[in-house]
């Protein structure tokens, strides 16, 4: 379970054990949460506009990005890997909504060294990821507070 409380801090609690472990990184208070199809990575939004993108596995961020004026209110993850790829890496897709009323596709290509590559993961170094705003809409006049992705990732339904 991810769970982000009013606060910059967000808290993963083992389903197994209920221990807690923490993800630090956001300046402002986490809005949004939203874990990977696959469950390794997570993404988040706070109040200062920015968008975070964590691996679960090193429990920490590997990417951040600012994008929207205002709050990031809600997140998700599309279904499928993109259908492209930059050299070995593969992409994601995140959508995002925010307080400025916009909607943005997000492509989150995975870092050089892979998850379950055991040699990167016991360096110190983080592996970041690269993370660009493609695309960019205004859907409401006023503030979103939810975003969903259908499961063929054709449609993205948003609520304000």
């Amino acid at each position: 379970m991810i769970v982000a409380a009013n606060s910059p801090t967000i808290r993963v609690i083992s389903a197994e054990d209920f221990g807690v472990r923490l993800l630090l990184g956001h300046e402002a208070t986490v809005v949004c949460v939203a874990v990977s199809p696959d469950g390794s990575f997570a993404a988040s939004g706070c109040r200062g506009g920015w968008v975070r993108i964590w691996s679960l596995r090193r429990m920490q961020c590997i990417a951040a990005a600012q994008g929207h004026d205002g709050s990031v209110a809600a997140i998700s993850w599309t279904s499928r890997v993109a259908p492209f790829a930059r050299g070995d890496r593969a992409s994601h897709w995140i959508i995002s909504a925010g307080a400025d009323g916009s909607v943005k596709r997000w492509d989150v290509f995975e870092p050089i060294a892979h998850e379950d590559d055991v040699s990167s993961l016991a360096s110190s170094e983080p592996q970041l990821s690269e993370i660009d705003c493609v695309a960019s809409e205004p859907a409401h006049s006023k503030g979103i507070n939810a975003v969903s992705v259908s499961p063929n990732d054709r449609v993205i339904a948003v609520a304000s």
